[in-house]
This record gives structure tokens, sequence and C-alpha cells, in this order.
């Protein structure tokens, strides 16, 4: 995404009020690579948070995280000196389709596991199953997941309002880099494997609809407990309002409008009330042939 390229995007604040993914996720890869551990790459990897995950709960030899913007490769740098991981953890610029980072072992096949998170919609399906495969060593893994539109528990309205501002005409409906933001709403359902290429697909759907009824862990689910005004600052850090905001110098932050209006709807919630958000998620999972 352009956006997240541009000098003047804030990376903490993407950093801190993006989400994390829940441990049992990767238990979950991990069960599910059953492989070598030599090196794994995390495409489009931002500031560097599952990549970081990664590194700690799969323990890989090697961890790479690529991206293309520069200022969420050095945020993912300075986390990863925060973080004091031991781990052999590297991250380089680059296109999340492009491993020629990986220089005389580019395309020969000895990555033992790709992983692409919240960045697959914007890359191009059919152009990162091609570029993991060259790259993937036989039966090597590649897996994506990502999040979308949140429902906050016990106040029904407030996902209403959320929604309205993402995606009504008249607020950052506009805004959002099409198809891929389609796409990842769709929680990539008609994105489909190459099966001349992979092999021992998982395909799961998380939705909101589902969570609490029995039909799924639940711990798998993308969720976070925030105050309202990190929920704010989630919607802030959208590429949509980083677009709006180029086009609306002059206008009422719309973040605030947003922020105003759930405390009007709900006049019990301060700025410092605590809300537990729901993501719609998916997770797929294959092996390379």
């Amino acid at each position: 995404m352009s956006q997240f390229s541009n000098k003047d995007y804030d990376a903490d604040k993407y950093a801190n009020f993006r989400p994390t993914y829940p441990i049992v996720f990767y238990d979950k890869l991990k069960n599910y690579h059953n492989g070598k551990g030599n090196l794994v790459i995390d495409c489009g990897c931002g500031p560097g948070t599952a990549t970081l995950q990664l590194s700690k709960e799969l323990a890989f030899k090697k961890t790479i995280g690529t991206d293309l913007s520069m200022i969420m490769i050095e945020k993912a740098n300075q986390k990863l000196q925060e973080s004091k991981l031991a781990n052999d953890i590297e991250f380089v610029v680059s296109e999340g389709d492009d491993f020629k980072f990986l220089k005389d072992n580019f395309n020969k096949h000895n990555v033992d596991m790709i992983t692409a998170a919240e960045c697959v919609h914007w890359i191009g399906w059919d152009n990162f199953q091609q570029a993991a495969w060259n790259n993937l060593r036989k039966n090597g893994s590649l897996a994506i997941w990502g999040y979308v539109d949140p429902i906050v528990v016990g106040y029904p309205k407030l996902g209403e309002i959320i929604l309205d501002y993402f995606y009504s005409d008249d607020k950052l409906g506009p805004y959002w880099q099409q198809p891929g933001r389609n796409i990842l709403r769709s929680l990539m359902k008609n994105s489909q494997w190459d099966t001349t290429k992979f092999t021992e697909i998982e395909n799961m759907i998380l939705d909101t609809k589902e969570y609490g009824k029995g039909i799924h862990d639940d711990r798998l689910y993308l969720s976070n407990t925030v105050t309202i005004v990190a929920l704010k600052n989630y919607l802030s850090t959208s590429s949509s309002y980083q677009s709006w905001k180029k086009k609306n110098l002059t206008s009422k932050d719309i973040c605030e409008q947003f922020f105003e209006e759930i405390l009007l709807t709900y006049p019990s919630l301060t700025p410092d009330s605590k809300v537990k958000i729901i993501f719609n998620s998916f997770y797929k999972f294959a092996r390379a042939k």
C-alpha cells in the first residue's frame, strides 16, 4: 500500500493500535508445518508484529520480514531491538511477491515457510502464490491470514458505527484502494489455491456472527481489548483515512467525528472505557508440491 510508504505515515500508531495475533493460532500453524525450521519469510510484515511473533513461537533458525515501506521496516527494526529476542531476525525492504533479496538462493526452492498477514489482498493472490512456490522447498508451508470489520462485544451499535465510517460514501468508503479492500472483506473466499502447485490445503473462515456458538475455536478469532481512544486510533491507521486526510485538509478530522459519535451513542462510555473487539478473520494454509 502506497499510503503506508509515505514519509508522513505514523508507523508508531500502526504498531501500537493494530491488534496482535493469538498465540493459539501460532500453535495451529506450528502443528500444521511440522517440518524443517531453517528459514521463514514473512511478507508484507509492516512494523514486524507477526514476524516477531513467528520468530518467538515457531523458533525458526532464521526469520526474514519484508515490506515495501522503509518507514515500516525502520519501525520493525526498532521493535526488534526492544524485544531483545536473541533469534536471527532480519528486516528488508522488498515488495511482497519479490524474493530477489535471497540473492543466490532466489527461486531455488529452499525456504521452509512463507507467511503473509493482512496483506495478500494488496499484493495479488495469483502472483503471490507463484512467487512463493518458486521459493518454497517441497512440502514447505505457505500460510496467510487476515482480519477485517470488527464487532464490539456488548455494544452492537458501535460495530454499526465502525462500518458506517469505514464504508459510507460520505465518509471513508470512496478512499479504499480497490479491489483489495473488497477482497479482504470477503475473507478471500474467492481466492482459490493453485492445486498444481499446492496440496494439503486448509482454509478457515471465522465470521463474527458465529462467535460464541461453538462452531469454531473462539480463541482463533483475532480480538483485542481496547479503550475508546484506542478504537479511534485504530481507525486512523487505515489506508483509507490516510487518503481521506490528503483530500480533506480543512475538514474536521473524521476520526474525531467517529470518536464523538461513539460517546454520544453510549453516554456511559468514557474515552478510557475498555471494550472487547472481535474481527472477522481468516486463515489459509497449504504445502508446496
